[in-house]
């Protein structure tokens, strides 16, 4: 068995048990893959930095290592030989981004097909090869490499891993737990729905008919002996979780959810987070707060889990079908209280609740490919984008009729966000986008800075103009100013493979959801202190909160129609700190109805930074008060 690390390191073993290092190739920088025939010959593909820049290289060794020599070098900067496959020691086959080599001596390689500009995951079996592209595409050939053809299936996103069957079956792999298969040569596909993970598939192997193994590069390994009807999972480090989605309406309550129905909450804003039962083993790919209480969470295989107890309790909910629920939303009427929530998923299923998640019924899409997208302003305007690019709106008919919106999408669409009391939505595909100021009649699009495919995108309002937050593979953050069109790429404290989720807390506040359990939570201003105490004094916390008037109320607060401006009874805390205990403003002698009127402050300690500084302020009204 042959080895190799990214940082150029071979090594060999001929027990399984002892290996040995091996010398490094000369010019080595990265190494990616190795494929051997025997105990001395192996090629090994990477690349070798020149000028600053990676390039792709092949190198070749026929004593067992000793010696290396190079064989296939490829003047391409930033880029790597990310796949070698040799079938004897003559036929190899090598992939290098865009482009796959073949040679018939083991020495001397040629391009076959052409150039794709973005190829992953390459797989030979006999006469037959293949590679994943974008949009969810394989390159194939069957005739050797004589001639190739480019496959598209219903997934959209990114493929990176393919694997022949010894039957000929095909089966490809991707980002976001994409699996499919394909008994014709990739004419025609079929998704594979696995019920534990979201999180991105990179090689995958098929060893035999109707088995299949698949890796995540967050350690995860998943396999099938059934073409997918069943599976298990194997995790290196167990209770690292994979997040598929993050929400919550403020920093005091938020729940994450992801591989095998795993449901994590933090009433600190992701500074800490504990798991809460969960009723199902079925992977959650989104979850929805629709208040500090209630949650709804949709998953695989028609799964969703609701919860009206800030999670202390969460119960299946009958769904009425047993497709894979791909994505959520939700809004709230202030003035009814209803709560009418959207699901989508596959084979363009799509459900409606109108009572907050408690029952739900069908609605025809009028799509037979997977919805991915859902957006929701209010009980009758919707929205909801597909695997294939479609974008679709219903206006003021709760779905009785849709009209077809393009936003410009060259991919499929990848999330919406709607903006709560307004007309506007944000659309995602790939590393795009557009945003709509009229339910979604028109739209405006801009390209995302970087590389990487970006999976989820939250916004916020910040008075003018909305901020955006992005996030996606290879651990990519991005904030978009003046309503997503000023983007910034941000550094993150955490290595994420990627981040599947992002809820905005305010424009300057978000916290993300990723892989191998990771969390971050970021602000881009300074934010007041929330004040310690009953009240203010010389803490070097800010905020607080006068009582100006409340008629006809028996006050616990003092009142005063001035507020001072200086430290005294009339002053509190906001909010009241958790070691004192919650304060009651005021109680009305019946029931009825008054108007509280508030004036807020900052207490200046003489010793506080100069600086901009940015204070959110949430009312919650409880009544009746016991």
């Amino acid at each position: 068995a042959w080895a190799v690390a990214y940082n150029g390191r071979v090594i060999r073993t001929i027990d399984g048990s002892d290996w040995t290092t091996l010398p490094t190739p000369a010019g080595v920088s990265s190494l990616y893959d190795v494929a051997a025939v025997d105990a001395n010959h192996a090629w090994v593909a990477g690349s070798e930095s020149v000028s600053g820049h990676g390039q792709p290289r092949l190198w070749y060794t026929a004593d067992a290592g000793a010696n290396w020599n190079l064989v296939l070098s490829i003047p391409v900067d930033d880029q790597g030989m990310s796949d070698v496959i040799a079938t004897s020691s003559t036929d190899v086959w090598a992939l290098a981004y865009g482009q796959v080599y073949h040679s018939t001596d083991g020495t001397t390689f040629n391009p076959s097909g052409t150039n794709q500009g973005t190829l992953a995951g390459l797989s030979v079996s006999g006469s037959r090869v293949a590679a994943g592209s974008a949009f969810g595409q394989a390159y194939v050939t069957t005739n050797g490499g004589t001639s190739w053809n480019l496959r598209a299936s219903t997934e959209r996103s990114q493929a990176l891993g393919t694997a022949w069957s010894p039957n000929g079956d095909l089966w490809m792999s991707g980002m976001l737990g994409t699996i499919q298969k394909s008994t014709d040569s990739g004419v025609t596909w079929t998704t594979i729905a696995n019920p534990h993970e979201k999180t991105s598939f990179g090689r995958i192997a098929s060893p035999a008919n109707n088995q299949l193994v698949v890796t995540a590069p967050t350690r995860t390994v998943l396999a099938t002996s059934d073409g997918g009807t069943n599976w298990s999972v194997w995790r290196q480090t167990p209770t690292a979780i994979n997040r598929s989605s993050i929400d919550g309406v403020d920093s005091s309550r938020l729940w994450s959810v992801g591989g095998s129905g795993s449901i994590t909450t933090s009433t600190d804003g992701g500074t800490s987070w504990t798991a809460q039962t969960s009723p199902t083993t079925n992977a959650l790919h989104k979850v929805v707060a629709v208040s500090k209480t209630t949650a709804i969470a949709v998953g695989a295989a028609g799964t969703i889990v609701r919860t009206e107890d800030s999670g202390a309790t969460w119960s299946v909910v009958t769904s009425g079908t047993s497709v894979r629920l791909r994505t959520l939303d939700a809004r709230t009427n202030p003035t009814t209280g209803q709560t009418t929530a959207l699901a989508g998923g596959d084979g363009g299923t799509l459900l409606v609740s109108t009572n907050a998640g408690k029952s739900w019924a069908a609605v025809a899409s009028g799509v037979t490919e997977p919805i991915t997208a859902v957006g929701v302003w209010d009980a009758s305007n919707w929205i909801y984008g597909t695997a294939t690019t479609y974008l679709t709106r219903t206006t003021s008919n709760a779905g009785s009729t849709w009209t077809t919106r393009a936003p410009g999408a060259t991919k499929g669409i990848t999330d919406i966000v709607t903006m709560p009391g307004t007309t506007v939505a944000y659309v995602l595909w790939d590393d795009n986008v557009a945003r709509t100021p009229d339910l979604g009649a028109t739209w405006t699009s801009s390209e995302l800075p970087g590389s990487g495919t970006i999976f989820d995108i939250d916004a916020a309002s910040a008075g003018a103009s909305d901020v955006v937050w992005a996030v996606g593979y290879s651990g990519h953050v991005l904030r978009g100013e003046s309503n997503g069109n000023d983007w910034t790429t941000l550094t993150t404290p955490t290595s994420a493979t990627q981040y599947n989720g992002v809820v905005a807390l305010g424009p300057d506040e978000a916290v993300l959801a990723g892989d191998m359990d990771h969390t971050a939570y970021t602000t881009q201003t300074n934010t007041i202190a929330d004040y310690s105490g009953t009240q203010w004094g010389s803490s070097s916390a800010m905020f607080g909160v006068c009582l100006r008037s409340a008629a006809g109320a028996t006050n616990t607060w003092p009142t005063t129609g001035t507020c001072p401006m200086s430290d005294g009874t009339y002053w509190r805390a906001l909010p009241i700190d958790a070691s004192v205990g919650a304060a009651k403003v005021g109680d009305l002698a019946a029931p009825g109805s008054t108007t509280a009127n508030f004036r807020f402050g900052v207490f200046m300690p003489s010793a506080q930074a100069p600086g901009d500084y940015r204070a959110p302020v949430a009312f919650e009204v409880v009544a009746p008060s016991a």
